[in-house]
């Protein structure tokens, strides 16, 4: 078994699946704690089996909000199961609040700048919803669940996905709704 954790793994897992602790952080703008993910029923079936060869004890999810805006989440894992205490739920939560304001100043200052499309990124992701959606003329969250699901059947992250969608090595095309007999 190893001996940590690689949160980018994580972290990807989350993305590509849709479902995870972070992803109810955001939604509900609350933190989500799992003191002991091997004692623990979660509320997120794919997610759960998708991280069982990580060495994962405890995950903590902390939204990143700033008034209205829902930024995204940290996530803090352990190899063993942890509880948090209330002093140390505060003092990321205070963290959080701090970490949304650097993130969206630093999102505010490079906008117009930035035109690298990094490892870390969503914009590729996005930019092949776009894709998708002109190719088969559906909704950006039908999109967008195409990118996911051909990432998940070809075990491949969302961003590899995305990145052949936009350098056009892949390109979905609309199926005839009708049955067709073939010998």
């Amino acid at each position: 078994m190893r001996n940590e954790v690689r949160c980018t793994d994580v972290d990807e897992i989350q993305f590509d699946l849709g479902e995870g602790p972070c992803w109810d952080a955001v939604a509900t703008r609350r933190p989500i704690l799992e003191p002991d993910l091997g004692s623990t029923s979660t509320a997120w079936p794919a997610f759960s089996a998708a991280i069982q060869a990580e060495n994962i004890g405890a995950l903590f999810a902390f939204p990143l909000v700033f008034g209205p805006l829902e930024i995204g989440a940290i996530d803090l894992y352990s190899i063993n199961p942890v509880v948090l205490t209330l002093d140390q739920q505060q003092q990321t939560l205070t963290l959080s609040a701090t970490i949304s304001r650097i993130v969206l100043g630093h999102a505010m200052q490079t906008a117009e700048t930035t035109t690298d499309a990094s490892s870390f990124s969503r914009r590729m992701v996005h930019q092949a919803t776009g894709m998708v959606m002109a190719q088969l003329g559906i909704s950006a969250a039908d999109a967008y669940l195409i990118i996911q699901a051909r990432a998940f059947g070809e075990e491949q992250s969302m961003q590899d996905v995305g990145k052949d969608v936009v350098e056009r090595r892949i390109r979905f095309t609309q199926v005839s709704d009708r049955l067709e007999d073939t010998p």
